[in-house]
């Protein structure tokens, strides 16, 4: 009898461990899903695949490139990919204080969305439509509220504005790849 009552005690301990130990290996796997899956939809850096796309941002997933304007020719546009939204920055406004995109939409200079379906807006404030391609229809929104903080210079205020015109340019280039 005492064998069985001390088996009993060491069984629960390796039957807990063994779920830690489950569990710890899930929670592993997941923030790798998770920080991967960032990594391929942030993409920080003007990436061309091809000699067709050079001078071109290209979206793989959407199908869409975007001609690049000489305005943006020297600039590092950063594309992040949002709850099926593109939001789009430059290395100038990041370099700016309160740009700086942290993998949310704050500090976005610019949103591209697409719909199947034609989208009632109220003008340039809620986005316009910038063209409809194949089966979509793309929209660009500017930002709701500028993203620097009271520190911000009037020349870097420009800046901003700058960029932000130059990349509604940038969206209204698009074509099907």
């Amino acid at each position: 009898m005492k064998n069985k009552k001390a088996f009993a005690p060491i069984m629960t301990l390796v039957i807990i461990l063994a779920v830690g130990l489950v569990a710890a290996l899930g929670y592993i796997f997941y923030q790798n899903m998770n920080s991967s899956s960032s990594n391929n939809t942030s993409n920080n850096s003007q990436k061309n695949t091809t000699d067709k796309n050079k001078g071109y941002l290209v979206l793989d997933d959407w199908r869409v490139k975007f001609k690049i304007p000489t305005e943006l020719e020297n600039t590092i546009i950063n594309k992040y990919k949002i709850n099926g939204y593109y939001y789009f920055t430059t290395s100038r406004s990041e370099a700016i204080k309160g740009c700086k995109n942290d993998g949310d939409i704050n500090g976005t200079l610019i949103s591209l969305s697409r719909y199947e379906n034609e989208q009632k807006t109220d003008g340039e404030s809620n986005g316009g439509l910038i063209s409809k391609l194949g089966n979509y229809y793309y929209y660009s929104t500017p930002p709701q509220a500028p993203c620097w903080d009271v520190s911000v210079t009037e020349k870097d205020k420009d800046i901003i504005s700058q960029e932000i015109s130059n990349l509604g340019l940038l969206l209204k280039n698009i074509e099907l790849l």
